[in-house]
């Protein structure tokens, strides 16, 4: 990273190691709260976004759902979908 940055102006290092620092924070701080790392709670979000889609035409099983959205494995979809429900709700009930 130093390489990256030493021939810029001093002031424009400071501030793009500052921001460097600052996404690091930000990512711990995600992956402390969730457990998940930001791109992968992302995708994982999306994923069961869609899956509520799906979910609400009764004509779709739960593991239909599960294949049609990319998850392998029904164990990992329904823990997914819990913890997405039970974060959710703590969202719910801090505001």
């Amino acid at each position: 990273m130093a390489e990256t940055i030493t021939h810029l102006p001093a002031a424009l290092r400071k501030a793009t190691v500052a921001i460097i620092l600052i996404y690091w924070l930000l990512v711990k701080l995600q992956k402390d709260w969730n457990g998940l790392q930001v791109i992968r709670y992302i995708f994982i979000k999306e994923r069961i976004e869609l899956a509520k889609q799906l979910m609400s035409n009764p004509y779709n099983s739960i593991s239909e759902v599960c294949f049609k959205i990319s998850f392998n494995k029904l164990n990992y979809f329904s823990r997914a979908l819990k913890k997405q429900r039970e974060l959710h709700s703590v969202h719910l009930n801090n505001i």
